[in-house]
C-alpha cells in the first residue's frame, strides 16, 4: 500500500532557540445542538477514555471521537488542548487527528442525555476525527518510507513547538484511508507546549535513533538513518 507523504517544511531557522510567542486562537466549545445518538467506549488509557460516538449537528451527522478525562487530570486535559490549538493554528494537518470542539460537562452530557442531575461529576472532552482503520504502529515492522513519515510527521508537530512527551508505540497510528496509509500521532496530554527548539531537536534524534533505529529490523536501517539526517538538515536550511 503506498505511503501517503507529507509536504516538507518550511525552513527550520538553526539560531532559533526560544520559542515565539504566539497569540493562538482557543479551539470552539461544543455547541449546544450537537446530539449524541449513541456512544461506545474503545479505549482506556492512563489520563482519558476513547469514545466512539454517532453524533447529528445541525443537518451534518457521522461518527466521531470523544477523548474524556475526569476532573482529577484537568491539568493533562489543558495540556492536550494547548497541543491542539498550537498545531491547529500552526496549519499542523494530516499527522494528528482533526480536533472540532472542546468542553466540560457532567458526563451525562457526553453520554447523550439531555437532563443532568444536580453534583453529576463532569468530564472534560475533545472532539475529534475517528480513525475506522488504523492500528497502533510497530517500530520492529517498519519499512524506511513510513518511518522517514513518521519522522517527518513529528518535525512537523515540533513547527507548533510542541513536544509530545510520550513517544511509544501506541501513540503513533497507521491510518488507512483510499488506498494509501499514514502515520498520526495521538496522545498529547504530557505535551509541553512552547517548547524550545533544543528540545524538540533532542526528541526528534530520540525518536529517529534511540527508538526507531534501535528497533528496526529492515536491512536497509542505515539507509533511513542517512536519509533523516539529510531531511533533518535541509528542513533546517543547512544543505
Amino acid at each position: 500500500m503506498e505511503v501517503d507523504s507529507l509536504a516538507s517544511l518550511s525552513s527550520w531557522p538553526s539560531n532559533h532557540t526560544a520559542p515565539p510567542q504566539w497569540d493562538v486562537p482557543e479551539l470552539p466549545k461544543l455547541p449546544d445542538n450537537f446530539e449524541i445518538e449513541k456512544w461506545e467506549d474503545v479505549k482506556k488509557g492512563t489520563h482519558g477514555t476513547i469514545r466512539k460516538a454517532w453524533v447529528t449537528w445541525g443537518e451534518l451527522s457521522g461518527c466521531i471521537c470523544f477523548k474524556l478525562f475526569k476532573d482529577k487530570w484537568r491539568e493533562e486535559y489543558e495540556m492536550e488542548v494547548a497541543a491542539y490549538e498550537a498545531m491547529k493554528f500552526r496549519g499542523v494537518e494530516k499527522c494528528i487527528p482533526e480536533v472540532y470542539f472542546k468542553g466540560s460537562f457532567p458526563a451525562s452530557r457526553w453520554a447523550g442525555i439531555k437532563s443532568h442531575e444536580t453534583g453529576e461529576r463532569i468530564l472534560h472532552g475533545l472532539v475529534m476525527e475517528f480513525f475506522e482503520d488504523c492500528y497502533e504502529i510497530e517500530f520492529s515492522k517498519l519499512t524506511v518510507p513510513m518511518a522517514v513519515e513518521v519522522a517527518r510527521a513529528l518535525r512537523n508537530i515540533h513547527k507548533a513547538h510542541v513536544y509530545q512527551g510520550d513517544m511509544q508505540e501506541r501513540n503513533i497510528l497507521i491510518v488507512r484511508e483510499s488506498g494509501k496509509v499514514r502515520p498520526v500521532w495521538i496522545d498529547f496530554s504530557c505535551a509541553w507546549v512552547e517548547a524550545y527548539t533544543s528540545k524538540l531537536d533532542n526528541d526528534y534524534w530520540s525518536l529517529v535513533v534511540g527508538t526507531m533505529l534501535g528497533k528496526m529490523v529492515d536491512p536497509d536501517h542505515l539507509l533511513l538513518k542517512a536519509i533523516a539526517g539529510y531531511w533533518f538538515l535541509d528542513s533546517r536550511g543547512i544543505l
